[in-house]
């Protein structure tokens, strides 16, 4: 400290003040590309990641990202290399793997359009799987760090 923050913090203490030095904590994220959602080089990094990074900056966390193919960016997560993975469909593998948010960041929907005179009987797609939820993977690890 210089001698005027000395004097300044020394000053604050005899007047019956606390200074306190607060650092973030920085968690990091694994992600692949999938625009607009996430992406390196896309505003915000993509819509969820900075929805992650605005409700964890609001806890008082710093978000590092950094962008793999998708596989690897799982895998580092899985690991504990990384602390998140945005953007994740949730299913019977991945609940074994990681933790899921309770409440999923984006509800997508799958639709298929076709001209008026080709009509589809639903063998492509079961309507009840066409709506996925993609909630944030988080390693346990870092569900600890998070205030609940």
């Amino acid at each position: 400290m210089t001698p005027l923050h000395t004097q300044m913090a020394s000053l604050a203490v005899a007047m019956g003040f606390t200074l306190c030095v607060c650092a973030e904590q920085t968690l990091t994220l694994a992600s692949g590309e999938w625009s607009p959602l996430t992406g390196e080089h896309i505003k915000e990094q993509g819509i969820c990641t900075h929805i992650i990074k605005e409700a964890l900056k609001k806890q008082g966390y710093k978000i590092q990202s950094s962008y793999f193919p998708w596989k690897r960016s799982y895998k580092l997560v899985v690991e504990g290399a990384y602390d998140i993975g945005p953007c994740w469909i949730k299913n019977s593998q991945r609940v074994e793997e990681i933790l899921f948010s309770k409440e999923p960041i984006l509800v997508m929907k799958k639709v298929f359009f076709t001209v008026k005179t080709f009509l589809l009987t639903g063998a492509l797609m079961p309507m009840s799987e066409s709506t996925r939820l993609l909630s944030p993977g988080v390693t346990p690890m870092a569900k600890d760090l998070i205030k609940k």
